[in-house]
């Protein structure tokens, strides 16, 4: 079989699944009809950042050099792809309101991100504003949403207001990253009223 099931739990948050994909060699987590993370289970790809993690690269290539080495902040956790893209000893700090997701990623049968990339990973369970928000001011050289692409859109995460409290927590330089991939809601419109509303350069990436 090309695609098949080897973990599947619910919660309050719905359903996640570990899928195994014959085609690709790699492990999956789906959650409801998302793909919110991608592992090759072997060789050179294994820690390479895949699914829609691509263009991360160039925004972290636009940090000022100052910043490359500064924590980094992660809305949503998914498999912890994101950790990959971190220096060596450079701390990721994610944040998970999802037990379930939570423990699929630190499950290593599947996917071990979290303990083989370079990032020092650390993991805030709860509400991801309320958690950023707990931070001291100016501690992040990159803040990146990645709770926007599934069927069900954490909207508080988006506001004018949580994007204030963002740039808070950012250094000066530093730079906020969405991933809008839904499938659907049409998110560009939003964040680029916001960006205007606060005074921020926006920039959007097919």
């Amino acid at each position: 079989q090309q695609m098949k099931v080897a973990y599947a739990a619910r919660n309050v948050f719905g359903v996640s699944r570990v899928v195994w994909s014959g085609e690709r060699q790699a492990w999956q987590i789906w959650h409801g009809t998302t793909i919110h993370g991608i592992q090759a289970a072997s060789g050179a790809r294994r820690l390479q950042p895949v699914a829609y993690y691509g263009p991360l690269k160039e925004v972290i290539a636009a940090l000022p050099a100052s910043l490359t080495k500064e924590p980094m902040a992660v809305l949503g956790m998914g498999a912890g792809t994101i950790a990959c893209y971190a220096k060596p000893k450079q701390v990721v700090q994610f944040y998970e309101i999802d037990p379930l997701v939570n423990r699929i990623a630190h499950d290593e049968r599947f996917f071990t991100y979290l303990k083989d990339c370079p990032g020092e990973s650390k993991i805030s369970m709860g509400d991801g504003r309320i958690g950023i928000l707990q931070e001291e001011d100016h501690r992040f050289g990159l803040i990146v949403g990645d709770a926007f692409s599934s069927d069900s859109i954490p909207m508080h995460l988006m506001t004018k207001e949580a994007v204030e409290i963002y740039f808070d927590k950012l250094k000066a330089g530093g730079m906020i990253a969405f991933n809008v991939s839904s499938r659907h809601l049409n998110l560009l419109p939003v964040l680029s009223a916001i960006a205007q509303e606060v005074g921020a350069h926006g920039v959007w990436q097919r």
